[in-house]
Order: structure tokens, then C-alpha cells, then sequence
């Protein structure tokens, strides 16, 4: 779990720009990838909104996140900058630009 990579426990996560999920349209073949790191049965539920089109859903990846952390960390407080980079012309995103020029990065930052 999470836990190992702690001595202490956090106290505050940020979830930085990502796809949204009104924006993150996904087939079966993607949701099953990503439902493997989902804790349990219930939960995956929770990740997947229904889509128009069959055989697709939205897909909210922040929920994914939070759900270990706050399992592992119950205190811990989880702020979201919300931003869509999908949506954002800021932000690069392949499935809006259908090019893979763009780099974005994340990274995670502990202090004692």
C-alpha cells in the first residue's frame, strides 16, 4: 500500500490538471485497466458514469487516486486544482490535440 512509502503519515495531497471525467470518455478495454487498482467491487462502481454510446463510460480518474489515499489516511485532507486538460488549451492533452508533442509532468514532494 501507500503506507510504505511513509514514515509519517501526510497530511495534505494535491491532484493536480488531469482529464476530467465529463471529459474522459472511456471503452471497456480502458475501464477494466484502470478498475484493477480500484480497492474493491463497490468502489469501482464509483469510478464509472454511464455513457450514451455503448460499450463506452467516463472514467474519474481523481476518484481512483483518492480512494487508496484516503483508505490508508483517513485524515488525510485532498485539495483538487480541478483543472480539465482536455478542456484547457493550457495544458497539452492527446486526445484533444491527437499529437503526442506535449509533455506534462507531475511529481510528488514530501516534507518533513
Amino acid at each position: 500500500t501507500s503506507k510504505l512509502f511513509f514514515i509519517e503519515a501526510p497530511s495534505v495531497a494535491v491532484i493536480g490538471p488531469h482529464i476530467q471525467s465529463e471529459s474522459f470518455e472511456a471503452g471497456e478495454d480502458v475501464m477494466a485497466k484502470l478498475l484493477v487498482a480500484a480497492p474493491n467491487q463497490i468502489e469501482k462502481r464509483s469510478f464509472v458514469r454511464p455513457h450514451a454510446e455503448p460499450g463506452k463510460c467516463y472514467f474519474d480518474l481523481a476518484r481512483l487516486v483518492r480512494a487508496p489515499l484516503l483508505r490508508d489516511f483517513p485524515e488525510l485532507q485532498i485539495f483538487e486544482t480541478g483543472e480539465n486538460t482536455y478542456t484547457n488549451p493550457a495544458f497539452h492533452s492527446f486526445r484533444r490535440d491527437k499529437s503526442g508533442a506535449g509533455r506534462q509532468y507531475s511529481f510528488v514532494v514530501l516534507k518533513p
